[in-house]
């Protein structure tokens, strides 16, 4: 039912971050490229799961599970382990991707969901989130601010990075605060 993608089809990923397109109010979640920091992928995503993205980053902790941790609270609690998130592809502004998991019999399951609650879900367990190249292809973006060799400090899974500055004071770092709205083409911020 579902198409392998090989793993030398794929890029892995990290969050960069969660920043709202000031113009519409919509949250985009950032995919940052681990080997290529200059490569990422904006995501506009819905204000419930921006908020369990953002808080989880920021290391807030809920008295009672929030949505993303029950799904992982299934997986676990079926004895399956969850081995990636993919994107697999994008219809119109649409994203798609996918949980990859292993069942307790060693067969692969794979779930159908949205970027968001795929991202999201990833977080809290620290599997690794992985991009299709064609997707990347398709419709990735180079920030020219930062070069592909930028020799970037991947934070620990569970750490956000900075996400507000000024734009009239250019960082000399290589940061997520180093894209503009313009970066985003068609997927505005």
């Amino acid at each position: 039912m579902w198409e392998e993608v090989p793993e030398d089809e794929r890029t892995r990923m990290r969050v960069g971050g969660v920043v709202v397109d000031p113009t519409t109010g919509t949250p985009v979640l950032v995919l940052r490229g681990i080997e290529d920091p200059s490569l990422y992928l904006p995501i506009a995503i819905g204000r419930s799961e921006a908020a369990s993205i953002a808080t989880h980053l920021a290391g807030v902790e809920s008295p009672r599970p929030m949505t993303h941790d029950l799904m992982l609270s299934l997986i676990e609690t079926l004895e399956c382990e969850l081995d990636s998130v993919l994107v697999t592809h994008v219809e119109g502004v649409s994203f798609f991707a996918r949980l990859e998991m292993t069942d307790p019999y060693d067969d692969s399951v794979t779930l159908d969901a949205r970027p968001s609650d795929a991202v999201a879900v990833a977080l809290r367990s620290s599997c690794p989130v992985f991009v299709t190249n064609a997707l990347l292809a398709e419709v990735g973006k180079r920030s020219a601010s930062i070069p592909p060799e930028a020799d970037e400090t991947v934070p620990a899974p569970g750490r956000a990075m900075q996400i507000s500055r000024p734009k009239t004071q250019p960082s000399p770092e290589v940061r997520l605060e180093d894209l503009y709205p313009e970066d985003f083409g068609q997927y505005t911020m």
